[in-house]
Formats: structure tokens, sequence, C-alpha cells
């Protein structure tokens, strides 16, 4: 009889039975009346007993259940359970017993065990498993998210370390070490320098001036009728290109001297800032331990003399008027020294490194007036240059039939500022432009000039490293959102194999009634 089914839909079970008489037509009421009794009864439960309960369920299923665990808990205890007469010892086994019995009653327990079937096989069922199946759906979502995170974490890392080495700093203390790198500044000038020092630039320069010299010579022959008549000169351009020729007579820089200079400027450093410390350390003299001080044999002496600070005024003077005056000001002894101390630490290397460098042995090329008008000149000329080989490529405005007409230096002027020469000219002035125009000269040299722009700097590094950052802690959030999916889940799929296996108990229970009802239909 077991492997027979009563081919009956759970959600049609109640009214078959009120059909066929099984139910009264008020079995709700009835039905409602029982819950809130099993309800009332629950307070009185131990909070172990609750818990074990599924949800909020008050019908037959779960009075079965307590009356399970109240008999495993009397048994616990090494109490007898039931009398000798079959009836229950605990007064609370009683009343539950009687709640059973209460169910039997009318058939209750049928039109609770057929309600409770429909709603897990129809609702509650069916929502666990679409909730499992979405939080999975979003733990491979989170998962996703937290590889991305972390991807982009390291993609920031990397770039923080690639401008960290790009720029030369460690990236602790970025400011600081940002101007720290203003010792690599002479180099980097003397690079440009040594560009200038070039023999292809000095042949460019004096192509120039040769150039334009030969251009006036001629330009004054073709217009000499003309402005004579008009009673006027013809004035021609010299270049001068002083800047330039500044750079190229000025001596190389002396590393060496630069470097010794450096060294004492450090001990010198060093050396005011233990004066400094050891002068806050001593102890204030008092004013009249200045005037008067006693002798090892008990006299006092007088030195005749009052010393005096800034504007010629004596200290005795000073202290005799700050004792008139109340400024109303006192000092926290308690106060936390070891900011103080940090602060101090820090403002010694600040100092200090503005000290060495506002002391330091300069470039020629730290001028910016000088530096601006070398750019110029090497600036006009690359466009002499550039335009020299435009006249060649499309052909000799002044022709070789000029230069034929003059001396023999005229036609050494036509050899030299033929394509190859003017090329390698061009070439080396080039040269010198680049270098001038390094990245890294100009960021040194914003760093000198522009405090604003070390913090900015400064800022955009570290910016870097807090994305990083922030990327880390977006993953910690999305693990702990995906723990708690999982927990969530881990739960859902316990209620689920709970609510599965009561919904088999309960069909088994209501098939093996039925068909006690109902023997002719079992066939």
């Amino acid at each position: 009889m077991s492997n027979i089914h009563v081919d009956i839909p759970c959600t049609q079970i109640n009214s078959w039975l009120c059909n066929r008489g099984k139910l009264k037509k008020k079995w709700q009421s009835d039905l409602r009346a029982l819950q809130a009794r099993v309800k009332e009864a629950m307070k009185a439960l131990d909070v172990n007993i609750q818990e074990q309960i599924e949800g909020d369920g008050l019908g037959y299923s779960e009075v079965l259940n307590v009356l399970k665990a109240l008999e495993s808990q009397q048994e616990a205890s090494g109490e007898a359970v039931k009398t000798m007469f079959g009836g229950y010892n605990s007064d609370l086994l009683k009343s539950w017993d009687e709640i059973r019995k209460a169910f039997l009653q009318d058939n209750l327990y049928l039109a609770d065990s057929g309600r409770t079937l429909a709603q897990k096989v129809k609702y509650d069922i069916p929502r666990m498993r679409k909730l499992i199946q979405e939080s999975g759906r979003q733990i491979s979502d989170l998962s996703r998210k937290v590889s991305d995170k972390r991807q982009q974490s390291k993609d920031w890392r990397d770039k923080f370390k690639a401008k960290c080495e790009e720029l030369g700093v460690q990236g602790v203390d970025v400011p600081s070490e940002l101007r720290s790198t203003l010792s690599g500044l002479p180099a980097a000038l003397e690079v440009v320098s040594k560009c200038c020092h070039e023999t292809a630039v000095g042949e460019a320069m004096a192509l120039y001036r040769d150039y334009t010299n030969f251009l006036n010579s001629y330009m004054r022959e073709q217009r000499d009728g003309k402005e004579s008549s008009e009673g006027k000169s013809f004035k021609g351009y010299t270049p001068t290109l002083a800047e330039l020729t500044t750079v190229r007579e000025a001596p190389a820089y002396d590393f060496k001297a630069a470097a010794k200079a450096s060294e004492n400027l450090s001990r010198e450093v060093e050396n005011g800032w233990s004066i400094v410390e050891s002068k806050e350390a001593a102890a204030k003299p008092e004013a009249s331990d200045v005037k008067g001080v006693k002798a090892s044999s008990g006299e006092e002496i007088d030195w005749d003399f009052d010393v005096e600070e800034q504007g010629g005024v004596s200290e005795e003077k000073g202290n005799a008027e700050d004792a008139d005056n109340d400024w109303d000001i006192t000092v926290d002894e308690t106060a936390d020294t070891s900011h103080q101390a940090s602060g101090k630490n820090g403002a010694k290397d600040n100092a200090g490194c503005d000290f060495k460098q506002s002391r330091r042995q300069k470039h020629i090329l730290e001028n910016e007036m000088l530096r601006n008008g070398l750019a110029n000149n090497l600036l006009e000329l690359s466009c002499f240059l550039k335009h020299r080989l435009t006249e060649l490529e499309d052909g000799d405005p002044i022709g070789a039939g000029q230069y034929s007409r003059r001396d023999q230096a005229n036609l050494e002027l036509a050899r030299r500022s033929s394509l190859v020469p003017v090329t390698r000219c061009l070439k080396a002035v080039d040269a010198c432009l680049e270098a001038l125009k390094d990245s890294g000269l100009e960021r040194m040299l914003l760093i000198q000039n522009s405090e604003r722009y070390v913090t900015r700097l400064a800022d955009s590094i570290l910016q870097l490293d807090r994305n990083a950052n922030k990327a880390l802690e977006a993953i910690t959030k999305l693990e702990a959102r995906q723990q708690t999916v999982r927990n969530s889940v881990d739960k859902i799929t316990e209620s689920l194999s709970r609510a599965e296996k009561t919904s088999k108990e309960l069909q088994e229970m209501l098939e093996t009634t039925l068909m006690k009802m109902f023997p002719e239909a079992a066939g």
C-alpha cells in the first residue's frame, strides 16, 4: 500500500475533504483558535527548543516536534517521561499533549497538514530554490569584482612604483625626496652646456654670422642705387647670439668643488642644529645672574656691561619691561612632547635641505634669463639652418654665379653652407634643444622655483598609492559581502532541506491517512 499514491493536488486536499464530510465548514476558524493556543504555549518553552522550530510554524508537525524535544529533555534529566498508566509526568508535556489531541479532533491535523504541504510545495520551496540560484549568481559577480579590484590595485601599485622610479624617489616622504633630486640639477644642466660646446654648434654660429653678413653685402649692392636716390641707407641684421656665446665661453662646472662645498655645508648644518639644541636644552639664566656672578671664593664679580639684543635694548631693561606686563600666557607642562620632537626633526630636515640648496654652488644655466636667452638663440639658429636646407632643396636663390663673382672667402662660405655641413650643424643644434627640453631637467627647475608644483606633483604621486589602497579596501568590503551571501545560502539550503523533508513526511502521512479513510480509493 506504500507504493500507491492518492492522485489529489495538494492545493485541493482541504476542499476535497470538506466535500466528503471529513472537515467542518468552519475548520479555518477552529484552526486559527488552536494555533493561537499553540503560540501561547510556545512562550513557556526553553529558548533551545524554540530555536528548533522552523520559522513561525504553529501547526501539527511543530506540535509533534515539540513533544519529541520535551520527551528527550525529560529523559536527559533522568526523570520518567510517562506514568505507569501511560500519561505524562510533566505538566508541560500534558499541556502539549492536550494540544496534540485537539488537532486530532474533527481532523484538524489533516487540514493543517494539507495547507502546510500546499504552502511549502507551491511557495516556500520554489522561493528558496530561486534565492539559492540568485545568491549563486551574486557570489559569482562578487568574485569577479574582487578579481577586478585586485588587478586594479596591482596596476595602481605598479604605476606608483614606476612613477617613483621615474622621478628617483622612494615614495616614503615624497615632497622631501623630490627636493633632494635637485642635487642632480647641475649634472643635467652640464649636459646642455656640453652640447653647446660642440664644434658643430660653433660652426653653425659662424655660418649664421658669415652668411648674414654676406646677405647684407649682397642686398646692399642691389639697393645702393635706389637707396642713394631716396636718401636712405640699407641697414642689415647682424646676429649676436649673446647667451649662447656666454655659455660656450663659460668654464665647465666643477663637480669636485661642489661636492666638497656640499660636504662643508652639511657639517655646518649639523653643527648649527647642535648649537640650537644645546641652547634649547640649557636653562634660561635669570636677569640677576647676568649682571652678577659669584666666583668660587664667594665674591660677586661685576662685569660692568649690559647684554644688548637687537635694537640696542639691554636684557635688564627688557626683563624689567616684561615684568610690568602680564601677557596672560600659560604653558601646558603635560603636553605630549613626541609630536614636538617629530616636528622639530621634520623642520630640521626641511630647513637643512633649504639651507643646502641656497648655499650650494650654482650652475651658470640656473640663471633663468640666461637659460631663456639660450633657448631663443638655439631656436633662432635652428630656424636659420632649416631655412637654408629649404633653400638648397628649392635651389639657391642667390645662385652659384653670385658666389663665383666674389673672392675666395665667399667661395668658402658657399662650401660651408652646402647640404652636408648645414645638416651636421642642424643636428648638433637640435641636440642642444632636446637636452634643454628634457623632461627631467624641466621638472627639477620647476621643483626649484615652485613650492606649489612640488605639492601638486607629490599629491599626484601619492594619489596612485591612495587609489591602490582604496581598491584594497573595496576588496575587503566585497569579500565581507560575499561571505554574508555564502552564510545566507547555507541557511537557506538548510531550510530548504528541512522543508523538503517535512513535505515528504506530510505527503506520506496524508496518503496513509486518506487510504485508511477511503479504502475504496486504493483500488
